[in-house]
């Protein structure tokens, strides 16, 4: 300490203490630093009023004292610090000495709107001393670096050094590096306490031009809240001004790895830009280490997360923020997710970066919202994502959605679990939207919507307590506008699907806008849905890619695109359209994907059939009643059986129950008088075959011109006793009735 120092003239304090006016809080009176005698806050000759400042008095720093250090040098409660322009001091606690701050701290406040100067204040903690600020029951406020001036080469800037001593926070809001004129702010806080910072607001790096940074050290801990006692609200790179610049915040837990754990009741925004028609732009990021816990949404309270939002329709504003929860524990229980958002039309970029045991636990996703928005999910190799449980479905997915109905833009969501393949999976029990365009008065909004299974995925839409409730989107245009387009893919090639649903639509549009959809289902892919459409309103195309699977519906309506059926099971009761079977097995009627039991039934095709030779038709016969017992199809159209010229598609028979000659079965019922054209593989007109049941051998004939002259009949020809002894009698009825059922058992093993 220096004793012997230059001091500030007289006059110069004089002229300083005009401006005390401006800083007064209205609780005791603003108490000017001045340094005249030494560096002791207990020497009154180094205060202007000359008595060292009281409970009731708020501490001023103005650049009077030319030195620019301080030392509380016992204990001291004051109202508030304010270190504010022409300032560059640090003040240190030392040790054994208390302050306590009842009301507020500003740490290089540039409080001056028109003024170019610099603030910058820095407060530092000595060994064993304390640092009060607020109570449980009147909390303060700290600004660290806070740039009140809109004037061109103004800076602001605070550091509280909390590595020593101990600080006991209770705080209403915490900014850590805020400028309110778009002018430079920085804000450090180095903390390393064992007590957490309690807090209703926490943010780093708020308003244009203003950075934010929290620093612990390895072995360091840091805690924003409690479970008792959370924090409300986290904001880290937040404009709020509406001035041009960016608002930056950060908060790295990878690269020191300190003992870090929050809990946030309320929100968490990674990169908000807050201002309708602002110009400033917001980065936010918050990067957890291994001996991190994130906790976001309480038992009682769920919580928001923002990854970028954009409420600016400014084209040169953008927001962006990234969560990485590659590393340590994420709990999260919340209302919304949002990956990537934007309320206005501005650019909106979020990203989450995530591996965790854990289920994300949200009622709503978004992943990419908004015209303007993207957003993406990022799990390693070998990585862990959950979206929602068994015992806590996500309510909706929405992923390229646009609900901003009066801006014109592109919303893009994307979740590729291809690439790295990570396990992932994904309880949704109300439904999910890949790509959704909605204006009215924005021509132009497109929105883009993907999901990709990888083959460690599992994605369960509708749950099976319930009537099936759940609705499937890919590519919906709301909009009226006279342009836009959505489009939205579902690519389950690999991987475990089962969809329980109301409705499957791929690619609508409400208002004659362009919608496309696409929707590829692979060996593990079950659907059963009451209602399947496909390319729904004019201007809306969609295509179904079925290589493998099984599919129930009540009714297919194609009505605009196409329905690729090269493999799996389809039992349909109405299908509207043409039905191109390339391959897979047509089963008529409907059963429960659950049912290995034969259950007959009816479908319709209200269109033209063709069957290609890979394809095959099977139809089950349990008794003499169409429909209730045995299958059959009913084509309103033309039909084909040799589609692709290769032979003609195969006829398969499961025989249930023992016919009499002279029965007759009606297997495909053709409307008007056209004929059928083609036959089936190995069965011209006449042919006899063969089937078994119950130790009978029956034969049957089948006739493409049987019924009304163009419906195909099979016909009981013969009933024979195949001469076999007992035993094996017994053990081939059994084997039939293997056969049987593993055929109905590929319904069952697509559900598991």
């Amino acid at each position: 300490m220096d004793s012997d120092k230059s001091r500030p003239s007289v006059y110069s304090i004089a002229c300083k203490s005009v401006l005390l006016a401006l800083i007064t809080t209205g609780v005791g009176q603003a108490d000017t630093w001045t340094g005249s005698i030494n560096d002791l806050w207990s020497t009154n000759g180094n205060w202007l009023d000359g008595t060292a400042p009281l409970s009731a008095d708020s501490v001023v720093v103005d650049g009077s004292d030319t030195s620019g250090i301080s030392f509380v040098d016992t204990s001291f409660a004051v109202s508030g610090l304010d270190y504010i322009v022409d300032s560059s001091h640090t003040t240190t606690i030392n040790s054994g000495s208390t302050l306590q701050v009842n009301n507020f701290i500003r740490l290089g406040n540039q409080n001056t709107t028109s003024d170019a100067g610099t603030a910058k204040g820095t407060l530092v903690l000595g060994s064993n001393s304390v640092l009060n600020v607020g109570t449980s029951t009147v909390p303060a406020f700290i600004e660290l670096g806070w740039n009140q001036s809109g004037a061109a080469g103004s800076t602001a800037t605070g550091v509280l050094n909390a590595l020593d001593g101990e600080a006991n926070l209770h705080l209403r809001w915490l900014d850590i590096g805020r400028s309110s004129g778009g002018q430079s702010a920085t804000g450090t806080l180095l903390w390393d306490q064992a007590g957490a910072i309690d807090a209703n607001f926490i943010h780093i790096g708020r308003g244009a031009g203003a950075m934010g940074t929290i620093d612990t050290p390895a072995g360091g801990t840091l805690r924003l809240g409690s479970e008792t006692d959370p924090v409300r609200t986290l904001n880290i790179g937040f404009e709020d001004t509406g001035y041009a610049g960016v608002a930056s915040g950060t908060l790295d837990l990878v690269t020191n790895n300190p003992f870090f754990e929050a809990v946030i009741s309320d929100a968490v925004s990674l990169g908000h830009a807050g201002t309708p028609t602002g110009a400033g732009s917001a980065n936010g990021t918050l990067v957890l280490g291994s001996n991190s816990v994130l906790t976001v949404g309480t038992p009682a309270t769920r919580a928001d997360i923002n990854l970028g939002w954009n409420e600016s329709n400014n084209a040169g504003s953008a927001a962006t923020g990234v969560l990485n929860a590659l590393d340590g524990v994420a709990n999260l229980r919340l209302n919304e997710l949002n990956i990537g958002r934007s309320t206005e039309g501005g650019s909106a970029t979020g990203t989450l970066l995530w591996d965790q045991a854990g289920a994300i636990d949200a009622r709503d996703i978004y992943i990419g919202r908004g015209a303007g928005a993207v957003g993406t999910i990022e799990t390693p190799a070998g990585g862990t994502l959950r979206l929602g449980s068994a015992a806590a479905p996500v309510d909706w997915l929405f992923m390229g959605y646009d609900d901003n109905y009066i801006t014109e833009g592109v919303v893009s969501g994307t979740l590729d679990l291809s690439t790295t393949n990570p396990f992932f999976e994904a309880v949704i029990s109300n439904g999910m939207i890949l790509g959704h365009a909605y204006a009215f008065n924005a021509p132009g909004s497109t929105a883009d919507g993907t999901l990709v299974l990888g083959s460690n995925s599992v994605l369960n839409v509708g749950t099976t307590t319930t009537n099936k409730i759940a609705t499937l989107i890919l590519g919906s245009n709301d909009s009226y506008s006279g342009g836009g387009a959505a489009a939205g893919v579902l690519n389950a090639m690999d991987g475990v699907t089962n969809l329980r649903l109301d409705r499957l639509l791929i690619g609508y549009s409400k208002y004659r806008e362009s919608a496309s959809g696409i929707f590829t289902m692979g060996a593990g892919t079950t659907v059963d849905a009451n209602i399947v459409g496909i390319g729904t309103g004019a201007g809306a195309t969609g295509t179904v890619n079925m290589t493998d699977g099984l599919m129930i519906a009540d009714t297919v309506n194609l009505e605009e695109g196409a329905f690729n059926l090269t493999g799996g099971r389809l039992a349909v009761n109405t299908f509207n359209g043409t039905l191109m079977q390339q391959g897979g097995i047509i089963a008529p009627g409907v059963a429960p994907p659950d049912n290995i039991q034969s259950v007959a039934g009816l479908t319709t095709v209200n269109g033209d059939y063709g069957l290609f030779s890979a394809g095959t038709l099977e139809i089950e016969l349990m008794g003499l009643i169409p429909g209730s017992d045995f299958d059959q199809l009913i084509v309103n159209g033309g039909i084909d059986l040799n589609a692709d010229a290769g032979g003609g598609g195969m006829l398969d028979i499961l025989l249930g129950f023992a016919p009499s000659v002279g029965d007759a079965f009606t297997v495909i019922e053709n409307d008007g008088v056209d004929s059928v054209s083609g036959i089936f593989f190995g069965l011209a007109e006449g042919a006899l075959f063969e089937e078994t049941f119950g130790g009978q051998l029956v034969t049957f004939d089948i006739t493409y011109m049987g019924g009304t002259g163009n419906d195909i009949v099979l016909n009981v020809a013969s009933v024979s006793t195949v001469p076999l002894p007992a035993t094996v009698w017994l053990f081939t009825s059994g084997l039939l009735g293997l056969v049987r059922i593993s055929r109905r058992k590929k319904l069952t093993s697509l559900t598991h």
